[in-house]
């Protein structure tokens, strides 16, 4: 039992485990009349986005492929792959909520670079992973 009978209506309860929980509410009148609701509470692992690059350096004038994955949530999974030089505030998008699962990027500059690939599932959840790669000449 998390709460007993009490003038309070709001109850707090946190999972400890992606379980399914059957949750009996009991409410009772004035009189001693009780109603009772079951439910059950589905409690999911959150999606993780275990995205990675083939390199995490490369010459200047090579390519690094963007390896797109996730667990957990629902699937088909939708990513999307943007970059940036690390000194720049503008994102570039390489790629937006595609089913793709590699993408290939090739540097302009030698410089290091973050690539921040977003997984989506269609059950609403979001992960975001930000990866290094370092570019030299």
């Amino acid at each position: 039992m998390v709460q007993g009978y009490k003038d309070n209506a709001t109850v707090t309860f946190k999972p400890k485990a992606a379980v399914n929980y059957e949750i009996r509410v009991a409410v009772k009148d004035a009189n001693g009349k009780i109603e009772r609701k079951d439910m059950t509470l589905v409690v999911k692992k959150p999606l993780a986005n275990t995205s990675k690059l083939n390199l995490d350096t490369i010459k200047l004038g090579e390519k690094v492929k963007v390896r797109c994955f996730a667990q957990n949530g629902e699937t088909p999974y939708t990513f999307s792959v943007q970059y940036k030089k690390s000194t720049a505030e503008k994102w570039v998008n390489l790629a937006v909520n595609s089913t793709n699962n590699i993408f290939v990027l090739k540097p302009t500059s030698a410089t290091t670079y973050d690539i921040r690939v977003t997984a989506k599932s269609p059950d609403g959840q979001v992960a975001k992973k930000t990866l290094t790669l370092t570019v030299t000449k």
